[in-house]
């Protein structure tokens, strides 16, 4: 019968239809998932480097302040010399 054939062949159709979308669907999900994934990795890489900025500032800071303390020695024991008398 013809009749049946049509309705076969819609019904086909619909079926590739309804897996290209499911498979659509699951695409979506993978490429979601992936993007959480790298977002999640940036988001720990910028920790990362947040926090060795923070470490490298820390220790630049450390550094300054004894040199501050260094030159502030210096300074004081320059200071403390008697100027030499001029005969």
């Amino acid at each position: 019968a013809p009749g049946q054939a049509k309705a076969e062949a819609k019904h086909e159709a619909h079926e590739a239809k309804k897996e290209a979308k499911g498979e659509a669907k699951e695409t979506k999900k993978e490429m979601k998932a992936e993007a959480k994934e790298t977002k999640k990795e940036m988001k720990a890489e910028a920790k990362e480097t947040k926090k060795e900025m923070k470490a490298g500032a820390k220790e630049t800071k450390k550094e300054m302040k004894a040199e501050a303390k260094e030159t502030k020695k210096e300074t004081k024991k320059e200071a403390k010399k008697p100027e030499p008398k001029k005969p």
